[in-house]
């Protein structure tokens, strides 16, 4: 009866604890139920993360603790790989950053600078950067002077790839290094220029007879046995259209390489056409009609061919005009016999075509208007 009395006033003790946890306040907010949250939030993760040693009891139920332990680690492990440990915000910035980097996707730009230093300041330039700020688009310059480029979304690389070839064809056509009239030109000053055209004025310089110069262009015309005498050799000095002429053999240049700019001397002859319309407009074939492969300008490698092209003087009849001319032919197409007046540009991959004529003689064929200068006017003996 005392041992009940005992165990009976054990439980009513426990009952008067209860009492008066009760009635010191029993709503949500309550410190003692705050308290008792807080010891079974620690209670159970003491329990996962210490999980209880197995009893000594008998060996099966050793074996049977042992089991239930190692299933408790394993759900330990799991749960601490899955909450991870606490990173830093950096961290936490440098990993979704190389996630990001793998996303992105790369391209190598066809056009180049000259260089890796033109290439990096051209990235530097504000309206490249801001273009590529503004669409998340990194952009490196490499060793040969292209630039790749990496972005996430493809519209980011249509605009990205759109301001850099804008910047290339500026960088191209105002910082062409060989821009500068040749050095055999003379000061015009006080001399009239041969056209009216104030804004492209034309001058035609008499080469002094005798003069290194002039030697180099006799020597051209009778090459592949031509023998009709030289008479005259004048200089074509028109600013502008040799500007366009270096602009557009450096454009080759650095499409295809030294190796295949192709620069040479070659004959044009004008027919009925006046030297002086050709000096002043260059060799604009776009009213002339369509010829063994097509409508371009049309270059002989000898004099024996632009001989039958050539411009009678006016009053002379014995003697004759042809232009010396300086033609990048850069990759050409070489045709042969498989003639095509149809053609309006050359193939694919190349700058020109070169066909024969005739059965012997070989013509090169450009189709822009600057692959081509007009860089001497000979007048000869054509009798």
């Amino acid at each position: 009866a005392a041992a009940a009395a005992a165990d009976g006033g054990g439980g009513g003790g426990d009952d008067d604890d209860a009492g008066p946890d009760q009635g010191e306040g029993s709503g949500p907010g309550s410190p003692v139920k705050k308290n008792k949250k807080n010891r079974k939030k620690k209670a159970l993760v003491k329990a996962w993360i210490e999980p209880a040693p197995a009893s000594p009891v008998g060996n099966a139920d050793a074996e049977a603790g042992n089991e239930d332990e190692a299933a408790t680690s394993s759900k330990n492990t799991k749960m601490l790989e899955l909450c991870g440990l606490p990173i830093s915000v950096q961290q936490h910035k440098d990993l979704l950053l190389e996630t990001l980097r793998k996303a992105r996707k790369t391209h190598t730009l066809p056009r180049k600078a000259p260089s890796q230093q033109a290439a990096q300041q051209l990235l530097q330039q504000q309206r490249v950067r801001s273009k590529l700020d503004k669409n998340g688009v990194e952009a490196q310059a490499q060793a040969d002077g292209s630039i790749v480029i990496s972005f996430l979304q493809p519209r980011a690389q249509q605009l990205a790839v759109s301001a850099i070839n804008e910047a290339l064809l500026d960088l191209a056509l105002h910082s062409v290094p060989d821009v500068a009239p040749p050095p055999t030109w003379t000061d015009p000053t006080g001399t009239m220029p041969w056209t009216s055209n104030v804004d492209n004025p034309c001058y035609l310089v008499d080469v002094q007879a005798g003069s290194a110069e002039y030697q180099e262009v006799q020597t051209l015309f009778g090459s592949y046995g031509f023998a009709k005498p030289v008479l005259r050799v004048q200089r074509v000095q028109n600013e502008p259209f040799w500007e366009r002429y270096a602009q557009q053999r450096a454009l080759i240049k650095r499409r295809r390489g030294d190796a295949q700019v192709n620069e040479v001397h070659m004959f044009h002859g004008s027919r009925g056409t006046d030297p002086q319309i050709v000096a002043s407009t260059g060799f604009d074939f776009r009213y002339a009609n369509a010829g063994f492969f097509g409508r371009g300008a049309y270059f002989a490698y000898s004099m024996n061919y632009s001989d039958s092209y050539r411009f009678t003087v006016k009053d002379q009849p014995n003697q004759a005009q042809v232009f010396v001319a300086l033609v990048t032919a850069g990759v050409k197409d070489e045709r042969g016999m498989n003639r095509d007046s149809a053609i309006v540009k050359p193939a694919d991959g190349c700058d020109s075509v070169e066909g024969l004529v005739t059965s012997t003689e070989l013509a090169v064929i450009v189709y822009d208007l600057g692959q081509a200068y007009p860089e001497y006017l000979v007048t000869y003996d054509c009798t």
